[in-house]
């Protein structure tokens, strides 16, 4: 290794050091992918596909990431907003609801889990080449595990089945609970978000958008 590949792996190393322990992060919504519709029983219908988003250092547009939602009592403004980075039983925004409970949040990281397994989205919640139905039978099946239940019909019904039937592998789930937080602020819809792989097997699978999605994190 040439000093300057090490000293370069040495810098991406700090780097997600520094975001796995930072707590807040600057994002604008732009959009939501491949929307189709789902019925969260006893909340009624809703338009459910992958939320898009730029990352923020300071004024400057340094990634984006897609990623879900994970609370129907708010809507996805415009405008760049800060969130805090939490753990699930600390979502949603607490200014609003009841913390959810552990059961609600490794139901949500089952449904993750099987996703992931399935090829339909990499361990950073990007799309792996999932049909609108598939990201919509996703964004539908976290609604259902944490509220009341989900249903659809069509192609996003059969892609909702395929998501239930499939078998939790323990690495993945493993994984994805080590990884997967929720970004929160009052007055925003709150979203999944995933903190940094070990240094060791980052480099090999990406993380929402590559480092320059690292320059975005900062404390409080």
């Amino acid at each position: 290794m040439s000093n300057r590949t090490h000293i370069l792996t040495l810098a991406a190393a700090c780097a997600l050091t520094t975001i796995a322990s930072a707590d807040t992060i600057d994002l604008e919504y732009t959009g939501v992918a491949g929307p189709l519709t789902v019925n969260v029983t006893g909340e009624g219908n809703y338009s459910a596909g992958h939320m898009n988003h730029t990352i923020y250092s300071g004024a400057v547009a340094v990634g984006s990431f897609q990623t879900f939602c994970i609370e129907l009592g708010e809507y996805a403004n415009n405008g760049i907003s800060t969130y805090e980075i939490v753990d699930l039983t600390d979502a949603p925004d607490p200014d609003n609801s009841t913390p959810y409970t552990q059961a609600q949040a490794d139901a949500v990281i089952d449904v993750i889990a099987k996703a992931v397994s399935l090829g339909w989205i990499n361990s950073s919640l990007q799309n792996t080449g999932a049909s609108s139905a598939q990201i919509t039978a996703i964004q539908g099946a976290i609604w259902g595990a944490l509220f009341s239940g989900v249903t659809a019909s069509g192609d996003v019904n059969t892609a909702l089945s395929a998501l239930s039937s499939e078998s939790l592998d323990a690495g993945t789930r493993n994984l994805m609970a080590n990884r997967l937080r929720a970004v929160v602020a009052t007055g925003e819809q709150d979203m999944l978000y995933v903190v940094p792989l070990p240094t060791s097997v980052w480099a090999g699978l990406g993380l929402l958008g590559g480092l320059a999605g690292v320059r975005v994190a900062r404390r409080r």
